[in-house]
């Protein structure tokens, strides 16, 4: 019931301000992708790096950066997410800098660089 909230919560977003029909599809659509990055592109990105359901892996970049004492706090909060998952807050942060970069594209598509 929270993420059905939440969802409601960005399309009101998206749709408070005055818009031009192209521009809320480009928006529309930078969300969707933005919220497919996040929960898609995180944990394969996370995986491949070593930070995993059971712990980092030995030998990979997150071994590497624990052995080092690197960010450790950075190493812990991205070990927590390897394991448990994305948060509810991530995955509407990445569907709003989706719609953002959409907006940002629709507002500047079909426009030459003298126009600004």
């Amino acid at each position: 019931m929270a993420k059905l909230a939440g969802f409601v919560y960005m399309l009101l977003l998206l749709t408070a301000q005055p818009l031009v029909v192209q521009g809320f599809w480009y928006e529309l659509v930078g969300a969707a992708a933005g919220v497919a990055l996040v929960t898609v592109g995180a944990p394969v990105i996370l995986g491949a790096a070593g930070f995993s359901a059971g712990g980092i892996v030995g030998g990979s970049l997150a071994a590497k950066l624990m052995s080092a004492k690197v960010g450790m706090g950075v190493v812990s909060v991205l070990q927590s997410t390897g394991a448990a998952g994305l948060g509810y807050s991530t995955i509407v942060a990445g569907g709003v800098a989706g719609a953002g970069a959409g907006h940002y594209a629709g507002s500047h598509a079909g426009r030459n660089k003298d126009e600004n």
